[in-house]
């Protein structure tokens, strides 16, 4: 894994929330690209997947894809937006199968791990409404590595506003997945950086501006977090015990934009 800059998290979150809301041509999603490919070598192609109310575009060598559905604020069918962004861990802990799996996995060569770590969600606050008031308070510091676990996330984010999956063996529905709403926060000085229309413009109604920790004014982003868990642990009657979701990696980091926001 290539060495970053102390500001490439940053960065690298400011980019991801900037394509949500954009649509497929946008400035944003290709800005976003071109830094990744920056942090990694060789070329990618994207592919699309089409269905009557969603749009897939998978960048299987950059470790992503985006989810596009019609926007609601146009009656052209044709006019689908970034509405879900997900990021794909390759470690070898993710994989529910081990070897077998992860066998398949490198026989497909146009595959490869997400360029940039950590993503921060060092910032992020749980809506009020999602969050039970006998909770205890998240400790509000995460970087998403590789290696974070279910722990990790609790920890960080909270007990999550939703949970399921992993009732099947492999191969049948999702493993144990967490789902957290609420705001990420960024600096607008970070969020400009891109080009004009790399802002997550369709969420800009709901930024609230207040002043941050530095004393400098912070944008609320509304966020919808989902984490799906890999490993054996994900999996099976005992998947919401500590040492078997708790110590599982994740294995698909989904940022989308919740409902109400859209």
């Amino acid at each position: 894994m290539a060495s970053h800059a102390p500001d490439t998290g940053a960065r690298i979150l400011s980019l991801l929330l900037a394509v949500l809301g954009q649509a497929e041509d946008s400035t944003a999603i290709k800005y976003l690209l071109s830094f990744l490919q920056e942090h990694r070598q060789g070329e990618f192609r994207i592919t699309r997947k089409v269905y009557p109310d969603i749009t897939y575009l998978n960048v299987h060598a950059l470790g992503i894809s985006f989810q596009l559905e019609p926007s609601a604020s146009t009656t052209k069918e044709a006019e689908r937006i970034v509405t879900a962004i997900d990021i794909y861990n390759h470690a070898p802990e993710a994989f529910e199968t081990g070897a077998e799996i992860a066998s398949k996995q490198q026989k497909k060569s146009d595959y490869g791990p997400f360029p940039t770590y950590p993503v921060p969600l060092a910032t992020f606050r749980p809506s009020a409404t999602s969050t039970p008031s006998s909770a205890p308070s998240p400790s509000g510091t995460l970087g998403i590595d590789p290696s974070t676990s279910g722990t990790d996330l609790v920890r960080a984010l909270g007990e999550p506003s939703r949970k399921g999956g992993g009732e099947g063996p492999i191969g049948r529905g999702p493993a144990a997945w967490m789902e957290w709403t609420g705001v990420l926060q960024i600096q607008p000085s970070t969020a400009s950086s891109s080009p004009t229309d790399a802002v997550p413009s369709s969420q800009l109604q709901s930024h609230i501006e207040h002043p941050g920790e530095s004393g400098r004014a912070t944008l609320d982003v509304p966020i919808q977090i989902m984490v799906e868990l890999g490993g054996p642990g994900s999996r099976g009657p005992r998947r919401w015990e500590a040492d078997s979701a708790g110590q599982s990696v994740w294995k698909v980091l989904t940022l989308s934009t919740p409902a109400s926001s859209e």
